[in-house]
């Protein structure tokens, strides 16, 4: 009958058996045992025991090479992935070329997933030390890796700079190639670009994620993520950490609620979360004030938060098909936007700041419950496109005819009588859509329009 891993632990502790003998008789129940329950619960014991200099170096050894050779060879991913966390725990020093080998090698999710996140944490304590022999292993790791984007990269950084690199760069190099292995390795056909031995961009389409790869967190100098197409409920607070990030794709998700630490990616361009599950927006959003395109279409928005109004080099913002019922007064201080798209919501009015936005060229407001345009809308004299279909408008002011700039008119569907006839005197409209109204009168003159080039849907 084996005796079990907890009895000779608590032989150990009672000193009736000394770490050498642990060791040994830990070691042949882990080689021997059929038992799965046994062997894990004997790594984990062994993991127990604290490695000084009255152990033996032979024992030492005999217990690092067994935990190398389960990590490398066994054939159970349970017994590989204990080995692994046992591993870089007591001998976290010696462990780097085992955990290469089983990055190359292993196929189990669960193994890589360990044994990358222990080779981040061998690169960080090298980071750490000030020992010269620190920086000759990281170089020696950089010098020996055979991937072909990375190898020219490398090589063009030891000429450009005498074969002096930082140890800072060294470091840089190795989180980037061992993150993009395991990757690889994790989800197949994975899409990327890498520049300078640095991954730049990764694209997760159609992964079934649910959870964003922690491995990413490691990536500081990614300027583009893409998740579309995946099921992800939630972001982690670590996404703040990838302070370079300039897009970031979430596009049909589940996402429900974005993080505070979303507003630490300042350096980001592009927001795209089209299709999500999201109710509200933290108020912290205002500090991506470098934002130039926010897609939120899609989603369960009722009100967007004023500091909305702090992203003043926004030039797009989509909020298609939402359940918004007014909009923040701090819009008005959006003065790049160009692009608005507010339709399929349920605004019934809309604030006097909006016509503010001077550089507006296109306004979607089709499918909501407008029954009045302010006579402000004047001010808009950038706009080139204007739908207001599928509202509830019974009139309009005649200073829509002051928008120079207009091209397109939708009036579809709503409940208008009476066309001002400013509008037909627009020098650059060339679509007018008036379908489904209760228009009176139609302008004499409709053929003189139509001759000019004016196209007119009614």
């Amino acid at each position: 009958m084996e005796i079990s891993p907890k009895v000779l632990y608590k032989n150990f502790i009672n000193k009736i058996i000394d770490a050498e003998s642990l060791i040994e008789q830990l070691s042949s129940l882990i080689e021997n045992s059929r038992n799965i329950k046994i062997r894990v619960l004997s790594i984990q014991t062994l993991g127990k025991i604290e490695l000084n200099s009255l152990i033996p170096v032979k024992s030492q050894n005999s217990l690092f090479h067994l935990l190398e050779n389960l990590l490398i060879s066994d054939s159970n991913e349970i017994i590989r992935n204990e080995a692994a966390l046992i591993l870089i725990k007591l001998f976290k020093k010696r462990s780097l070329a085992p955990m290469k080998w089983a990055l190359l090698h292993d196929e189990s999710a669960i193994c890589l997933e360990t044994i990358h996140q222990s080779i981040m944490e061998i690169i960080n304590d090298l980071k750490k030390s000030n020992e010269d022999e620190s920086y000759s292993t990281l170089k020696s790791e950089v010098l020996a890796i055979e991937d072909k984007d990375f190898k020219i990269a490398i090589q063009n950084m030891i000429h450009r700079n005498d074969s002096i690199i930082s140890k800072t760069t060294l470091i840089h190099i190795l989180t980037n190639y061992f993150t993009l292995l395991f990757l690889k390795k994790v989800y197949w056909r994975l899409k990327y670009r890498i520049k300078d031995a640095t991954l730049v961009e990764l694209d997760f389409s159609f992964k079934v994620l649910s959870n964003l790869p922690r491995a990413i967190r490691f990536l500081q100098s990614l300027k583009k993520l893409t998740l579309k197409y995946n099921q992800i409920l939630k972001l982690p607070e670590w996404i703040g950490e990838l302070s370079s990030l300039e897009h970031l794709n979430l596009n049909i998700n589940n996402i429900a609620k974005l993080p505070n630490s979303v507003s630490m990616l300042n350096q980001l361009e592009e927001l795209a979360l089209w299709k999500n599950e999201l109710e509200e927006l933290p108020e912290s959003i205002g500090n991506l004030i470098n934002l130039r395109k926010l897609n939120l279409r899609l989603n369960q928005l009722k009100f967007l938060p004023e500091s909305l109004g702090n992203l003043i080099k926004l030039k797009e913002l989509d909020l298609h098909d939402n359940r918004l019922l007014f909009l923040p007064r701090s819009i008005k201080y959006m003065k790049s936007l160009e692009v608005l798209n507010l339709s399929w919501n349920t605004l019934k009015n809309l604030p006097e700041e909006i016509y503010d936005l001077s550089s507006l060229k296109i306004l979607d407001l089709g499918r909501n419950e407008l029954q009045t345009i302010s006579p402000s809308v004047s001010r808009l004299n950038s706009l080139e496109i204007l739908n207001l279909s599928e509202n509830k408008l019974i009139s309009l002011p005649h200073t829509i005819g002051n928008l120079s700039s207009l091209k397109i008119l939708n009036l579809s569907r709503n409940q208008l009588k009476v066309i001002p006839n400013s509008i037909y005197s627009l020098p650059l409209l060339e679509e007018l859509y008036l379908v489904d109204n209760q228009i009176e009168e139609i302008p004499s003159n409709i053929q003189e329009l139509e001759n000019r080039g004016l196209k007119i849907i009614s």
